[in-house]
């Protein structure tokens, strides 16, 4: 799903791709989730490489000029006291799906290099952004 080439096609070496497929190479087994994650694979051949772990998954992503990062959009997750307060209200009450509706969570937009493992958060956007875009420069986000 969604695949794209990091910018500098001329020295691109790796694709990034949204996938809800299970990491393999991870320390612990896991099965595959519901939500999007960032996967980057070598195009010289090789497994493709987990990138991002969002809670919540990813919504957009794109890659930074220089393509040494990729910066991605995600739903800000519930504070931990708040997400085991609802799951215990929803145990104890009967919720029909067609009418429940969920609280409506800002957006985190987020930076990862290439080679990173922990990613930084650079800025908190409103709850309707389902998308973005970066100018050349890389220095403002539309």
């Amino acid at each position: 799903r969604n695949c794209d080439w990091s910018s500098d096609v001329c020295s691109s070496d790796l694709l990034a791709f949204l996938s809800t497929r299970p990491d393999l190479t991870a320390k612990e087994e896991e099965e595959a989730s519901e939500t999007l994650q960032i996967w980057l694979l070598p195009t010289e051949g090789g497994e493709a490489k987990k990138s991002t772990s969002a809670l919540k998954g990813i919504l957009d992503y794109c890659w930074s000029p220089d393509s040494a990062s990729l910066l991605y959009l995600t739903p800000e997750p519930h504070p931990k006291s708040l997400e085991s307060r609802r799951k215990e209200e929803h145990d104890d009450l009967f919720i029909d799906p067609t009418v429940e509706h969920d609280t409506p969570l800002r957006r985190q937009l987020w930076r990862i290099g290439t080679e990173e493992e922990k990613p930084e958060l650079l800025c908190v956007l409103p709850c309707g952004t389902e998308e973005f875009a970066l100018d050349p420069t890389g220095k403002r986000i539309a």
